[in-house]
């Protein structure tokens, strides 16, 4: 497996965006005497050098364990270079590819699935994350790496060619909607849709959180349900596609999906 890891570390150090290497941020940890402050921020710091470091020195004995320490490294980066910082974007576009260098292939070669081919989970483990029913996701936005799509997890499942799948309602940003142009909006504000689709479980990219108005305005999550870097978003409203139109939310228990 040492050729592989190497080939993937290899790939992540080369991606380039407007002639800009994405893993610049990543490849070693600062000088803790210069940047004191981020060893206080990140409390278990690793770098793409260490990694391959460890790689050659055969310290990963399976792939989940080479995957726990890149989701790491991931996980640290969003947190050090949060938005509205624009290293952001870089580090979900770099995740994003270390997904397609990981996924796995689809044996089966059938397109189109039914609920007959799949096999109900209680939890799908992804990228070092055990995703449930409830819980809520980024998903890799193709279009705007920088902008991931936000969801709900509604049902985890496996289909019969061994790909792990997640059914997912869509949590739209106000540009994806259509709105008056005086209609103002709260700081990181989504509306929740009728939309739900499946998604593969390699497209989850990391946990945020979203948050009823009510909720919102008195404080912020605490843990276990939310951690030091997770985005956390605030929704009042649903947005309904067919009339292009938005209407409150008066029950946020009654929007949840049944566990």
């Amino acid at each position: 497996m040492i050729p592989k890891y190497l080939s993937i570390l290899k790939a992540l150090r080369s991606e380039t965006f407007e002639d800009r290497q994405l893993a610049a941020p990543l490849i070693s940890l600062p000088d803790p005497a210069a940047n004191p402050s981020y060893y206080v921020q990140i409390s278990d710091p690793i770098s793409l050098d260490q990694i391959e470091t460890n790689v050659n020195n055969q310290a990963y004995p399976t792939a989940e364990s080479f995957d726990r320490d890149l989701h790491r490294l991931f996980k640290n980066a969003r947190l050090e270079h949060a938005p509205p910082s624009p290293i952001y974007g870089d580090i979900l576009a770099l995740q994003r590819r270390y997904h397609e260098l990981t996924k796995v292939p689809n044996v089966g070669g059938k397109k189109e699935w039914t609920m007959e081919d799949t096999t109900g989970l209680e939890s799908v483990k992804m990228k070092g994350e055990q995703l449930r029913v409830g819980d809520w996701i980024h998903v890799a936005n193709h279009e705007n790496p920088a902008k991931p799509t936000i969801a709900q997890v509604y049902a985890t499942y496996k289909r019969t060619d061994g790909q792990r799948c997640l059914s997912v309602c869509w949590f739209f940003r106000p540009e994806e909607t259509m709105h008056n142009a005086s209609r103002t909006f709260y700081e990181n504000e989504v509306f929740k849709t009728s939309n739900i689709v499946e998604i593969v479980a390699d497209d989850f990219i990391a946990r945020c959180f979203v948050m009823f108005i009510s909720y919102y305005v008195r404080g912020r999550p605490k843990k276990p349900l939310w951690e030091p870097g997770m985005d956390v978003y605030v929704c009042e409203h649903k947005y309904i596609d067919k009339s292009k139109s938005f209407s409150r939310i008066k029950n946020w228990a009654g929007q949840m999906p049944e566990e």
